[in-house]
């Protein structure tokens, strides 16, 4: 969630990098050109500037400040009739507190009674966005949201910048954004022991779902890692974004979109590599993306055109050769289309957005769906889908295609970890046990008239569970 255009404003304290001996020049990110499609690989260079400012020290001091909840009970009681009101109160409950508490108090208080003005976002009537103002409607855009931090910033002795720059907001579009125009987004920075951390209260407070604002506290954009933010936002002023070998905008704009749980859940694009465009050729069936991530963590996706998703058009599986997530998407119709990967805790229950990616289809010989993977549906996401086959890490090796042809010879080629038996079921009959040897089933057989069902056993005395559902057309 960004603002309309705003002015570019350079801060009044900013992070003075040197760089081969001379302090580095701002380098104009409109004056790259982009070509989307072509790839950069930006995992080494995308490193933050100083390896000891998120040490263990600083982890303990940001958990402490967000989880005091005398500071939470101290804001959520205050009725402040004037921003200097406000500004004696978080004085007060910030003395002799370290520049991490004070930045804190800050930022809850905003999260908690600013709310986004979305009215003002979408009519492009843009009010004036100064403290005062802000104060009044309670209400702000990001310009709004920026100043506001750091006039009470200001005000109690935190240092603090003001970053103006471009993001990727909720409407980005990379086919259609070749090069930003003007500014688009502001945020802040504030230093602690004399290191700067990101600070996006706009982001931080909530989210529009559609055109509307919906609040949220989002901690993840309190002192946000630049190597992270660096996906979604990008200073007009490079020295702002904190790495030690900052990144042009032709490197900004071939990166894909990411959400927040896809850093704090460690994920890594290995193919496509840096390109907000997901592979296609003219000769395939399917996208392939690879993405690594920690075993804890499961994968699921969706493919969509025009806002329509199509049943069994996407398969997660792991390939446990290359240590990777093989995430295929089968479009139904040429055109364009948007893929977007979300994770999880193996733990939890939700899912979330975490990767997304463009695919452009010019040509489709033949639409396959993929088999049904036995599991549970979730309502939220009914593409999301976590089953036996992906709880123990199964790989489709053939066929790949969820239709089998009636009457026809198959070869199933299947990787099914930890198994004590494998069988199928033809027309809802079962079949004697054979072909699964060292974790791999691979096994000819004869196609009926109804579905081709793979069952598992786990454990002994263990009941069958269902792992793939072919059908017969």
């Amino acid at each position: 969630m960004g603002c309309g255009q705003t002015k570019d404003d350079y801060a009044s304290y900013r992070p003075q990098t040197i760089y081969n001996g001379q302090p580095n020049g701002v380098q104009h990110a409109l004056e790259t050109n982009y070509s989307p499609r072509v790839e950069v690989n930006l995992r080494d260079e995308v490193n933050r500037s100083d390896p000891n400012v998120f040490n263990n020290t600083f982890y303990q001091q940001r958990e402490n400040a967000i989880e005091n909840v005398s500071f939470r009970n101290a804001v959520d009681s205050w009725y402040p009739s004037s921003l200097e009101q406000l500004i004696d109160q978080i004085k007060h409950l910030s003395s002799n507190k370290n520049a991490i508490d004070k930045a804190w108090i800050i930022f809850y208080w905003i999260s908690q009674n600013i709310d986004y003005d979305d009215n003002a976002y979408f009519r492009k009537d843009i009010p004036i966005q100064g403290a005062e103002d802000v104060f009044r409607r309670r209400k702000a855009l990001c310009e709004g949201y920026a100043i506001f931090y750091k006039t009470i910033a200001d005000a109690i002795g935190l240092q603090c910048g003001r970053i103006s720059g471009y993001a990727k907001i909720h409407s980005f579009n990379p086919r259609k954004i070749l090069k930003f125009e003007d500014t688009n987004h502001v945020w802040n920075a504030i230093q602690s022991e004399k290191h700067w951390y990101l600070v996006d209260c706009t982001q931080g407070t909530g989210y529009l779902e559609g055109k509307k604002f919906k609040q949220q506290l989002n901690t993840y954009y309190f002192l946000c890692r630049p190597e992270h933010l660096i996906y979604k936002q990008f200073p007009l002023d490079e020295r702002w974004q904190l790495l030690s070998r900052p990144i042009t905008m032709k490197q900004f704009l071939s990166m894909p979109v990411t959400w927040p749980h896809f850093h704090e859940y460690n994920l890594e694009v290995i193919s496509p590599r840096s390109s907000p465009f997901a592979p296609w050729s003219k000769a395939g069936s399917y996208s392939e993306i690879l993405i690594r991530c920690p075993a804890d963590v499961q994968l699921s996706g969706s493919i969509r055109q025009d806002g329509q998703t199509y049943e069994n058009s996407e398969l997660v599986q792991y390939d446990p050769d290359k240590a990777v997530h093989q995430c295929l998407f089968a479009p139904q119709q040429v055109g364009a289309h948007t893929i977007t990967i979300f994770a999880k805790k193996i733990t939890d229950d939700v899912a979330h957005l975490a990767v997304r990616f463009e695919l452009d289809v010019t040509d489709l010989k033949g639409p396959i769906t993929f088999p049904l993977a036995y599991g549970t549906v979730y309502k939220k996401h009914p593409c999301l889908r976590y089953s036996t086959f992906h709880q123990q890490n199964c790989k489709i090796y053939t066929p790949l295609h969820g239709i089998l042809e009636k009457h026809s010879e198959v070869t199933f080629h299947c990787r099914i970890p930890d198994a004590k038996e494998v069988n199928l079921t033809i027309d809802s009959k079962w079949l004697t046990v054979q072909g699964y040897e060292d974790n791999v089933l691979k096994r000819t057989i004869k196609v009926g008239t109804q579905d081709v069902a793979i069952w598992a056993k786990y454990g002994d005395n263990a009941s069958y569970v269902g792992v793939l559902k072919y059908t017969v057309g």
